[in-house]
């Protein structure tokens, strides 16, 4: 399996991904964790800042625009 991300959202810290199979709707088999991963501090916003684990867990790339009635 690859995945290639451009921007990836999540802030530093340890991380741990878990699969499953399901057969015909029931679950059958799973690892809990598969593995872990370690993401690294960066400047996801091109501010010259890192945004901290306790300030969001998630980063979303995105725009914002406010047209008074």
């Amino acid at each position: 399996m690859f995945a290639r991300l451009k921007r990836f959202p999540l802030v530093s810290g340890r991380y741990k991904l878990s699969v499953y199979l399901e057969s015909e709707m029931n679950v059958a088999d799973y690892i809990v964790p598969l593995i872990y991963l370690d993401v690294v501090d960066g400047d996801f916003y091109n501010s010259g800042n890192q945004v901290y684990e306790n300030e969001s867990k998630i980063l979303i790339d995105d725009e914002w625009s406010y047209n008074p009635l």
